[in-house]
């Protein structure tokens, strides 16, 4: 490695897309993100805090509209997600992948969790059906001809 050469990482790839893995989430002291990301929603992961926090966060890319999910807890001092990269959440495909994240990270004894993780899953069901998916070979019987060998075709779904 030489001295001061700074490497970025290779980027997050995402349904066709590229994202700097980076990138900041969130800017310190404002819940704007980094001009590319917009937060779609917020669920407090313990409810028995104070000046602390432990939450997950949803945000959508403004461009492509690829939606990632992140955690982040600590002291109330810094700002929550203010270190927070897209390499650090994980793009969600289905309701599943939001499933599974929160539950790696609720607190399994508080109803409070249940309560906040399900609002915010209703604020971004909606949204997961509206993001194009991929697929490496086009379903037998939708379009005429024989598939393209190694051609990604998209479906809207």
């Amino acid at each position: 490695m030489h001295m001061g050469v700074n490497i970025e990482p290779e980027p997050v790839f995402h349904r066709g897309k590229a994202y700097p893995a980076n990138l900041s989430l969130v800017m310190p002291y404002s819940r704007e993100a980094d001009g590319q990301w917009e937060e779609v929603g917020t669920a407090q992961m313990r409810g028995d805090l104070s000046y602390e926090f432990d939450e997950v966060r949803v945000f959508r890319h403004k461009f492509f509209g690829g939606l990632l999910i992140a955690h982040d807890s600590g002291c109330s001092c810094p700002t929550p997600f203010e270190d927070s990269k897209v390499k650090d959440g994980r793009f969600l495909n289905s309701l599943v992948d939001f499933d599974e994240f929160t539950e790696e990270h609720r607190d399994k004894d508080s109803g409070y969790t249940v309560d906040s993780i399900a609002a915010l899953r209703k604020v971004i069901e909606p949204l997961i059906p509206a993001q194009p998916t991929y697929v490496d070979e086009a379903p037998a019987g939708l379009i005429d001809g024989p598939p393209i060998a190694g051609q990604q075709t998209f479906i809207e779904g």
